[in-house]
C-alpha cells in the first residue's frame, strides 16, 4: 500500500498510529515501532497538515515529519 506516514524525528523515530491520549492534562501521540502498524495517509497534503497540527498540539516534545512508503 503506497501513501504517507508520520515519523517522530526527535524521540527515537516512532511511527504515528493515528491516535492520541491525554495524561495529566497533556496530549501525547501513540507510536508503533514498525511501519506496517502506522496510519497511512493517501495524500501528502493531508499528511503534512496532520503533522503540522500534531507539532502544534503536542508542543516541543515531538517533531513529526512525513515519510513516503510504497
Amino acid at each position: 500500500m503506497s501513501g504517507y506516514i508520520l515519523l517522530d524525528e526527535t524521540n527515537g523515530g516512532g511511527y504515528y498510529l493515528g491516535k492520541k491520549y491525554i495524561f495529566q492534562g497533556c496530549q501525547y501521540p501513540c507510536f508503533a515501532n514498525s511501519k506496517e502498524k502506522a496510519k497511512v495517509y493517501k495524500s501528502e497534503k493531508v499528511a503534512n497538515k496532520v503533522a503540522e497540527e500534531l507539532n502544534w498540539e503536542c508542543g516541543a516534545r515531538y517533531e513529526f515529519g512525513v515519510l513516503e512508503v510504497d
